[in-house]
């Protein structure tokens, strides 16, 4: 995954992959009828988002410069990993990034997913902010659990939560 900046820019793009390792990647989408996302965050590479999301202007810098990225990498989406919005500014700049980023991709089939850290109170909020309407796919982090990854036990008690809060898929 790579960052966004504060100012909306893409950061630490030194991880994208080169164009040879790219079009390989293509090629397998292609093979197998899969998307191919951009991922933005993930652990410790969320720093950038509080700020960004926090104007109209930063979301629509950040936009641009993912839509230019799709463009020239020839890639179908983006997923949205923000480890974790703390605030209700946080939540509602990130409610509003995807209604631009839906809007942003608006007639041309590119996708938007996004994933959450299974703790009830993420699908709460998801649910309250009906986040799933502007998503094609909320990814449920149920290996994330803290000090290790996940038990079989634990990823069946999480799916069993996000389905009695979150809305069902349309």
């Amino acid at each position: 995954s790579i960052e966004v900046a504060p100012n909306g820019a893409l950061a630490a793009m030194d991880r994208f992959p080169n164009h040879a390792e790219m079009s390989k990647a293509r090629a397998a989408a292609a093979k197998w009828g899969t998307k191919l996302l951009i991922c933005f965050g993930g652990n410790a590479r969320t720093h950038g988002f509080p700020k960004m999301v926090s104007s109209k202007e930063t979301r629509a810098a950040f936009l641009a410069n993912l839509v230019g990225l799709i463009d020239r990498a020839g890639l179908h989406g983006v997923d949205y990993n923000w480890e974790y919005p703390q605030t209700r500014e946080d939540w509602m700049g990130l409610k509003a990034l995807l209604v631009e980023t839906k809007a942003a991709f608006k007639g041309t089939g590119r996708v938007i997913t996004m994933a959450y850290y299974p703790d009830t109170r993420q699908e709460r909020l998801l649910a309250d902010l009906k986040v799933a309407e502007e998503c094609d796919l909320l990814h449920m982090m149920s290996y994330d659990q803290p000090g290790r990854h996940s038990t079989w036990d634990f990823a069946v008690k999480t799916a069993a939560q996000g389905v009695a809060i979150l809305p069902p898929a349309t």
